[in-house]
């Protein structure tokens, strides 16, 4: 995946760089290849709430996977497990708690 500003290409390379074929143009982020290699996890949080997606190789089709969450809400890091069967994602919720530290400098 290479980022360009708030959008990212999602591609393939040849082993020898020679070819590149982009599969979709989206702000997101790459997260792991199905196990058989005809599709790949892509997430996303483009300002109105987390997805997640699987994005066919062959067709360049998204699939929504989880639903969109609030905003105040994200999914990162998935992975999948060896068989595919299994998926495991970083799930949080902001809560824009507040702090307050005291430094010491009068």
């Amino acid at each position: 995946m290479r980022q360009h500003n708030e959008s990212a290409e999602v591609a393939t390379i040849s082993t020898d760089g020679a070819r590149t074929e982009t599969l979709i143009t989206m702000s997101g982020f790459l997260g792991d290849w199905f196990p058989k290699g005809d599709k790949i996890l892509v997430y996303t949080n483009p300002g109105d709430g987390s997805r997640l997606y699987s994005l066919t190789r062959e067709t360049h089709q998204l699939k929504e996977l989880i639903p969109s969450i609030p905003l105040r809400m994200y999914i990162r890091y998935p992975h999948l497990s060896p068989d595919g069967n299994r998926l495991l994602y970083e799930f949080n919720e902001s809560t824009g708690n507040v702090f307050m530290a005291e430094l010491g400098i009068r």
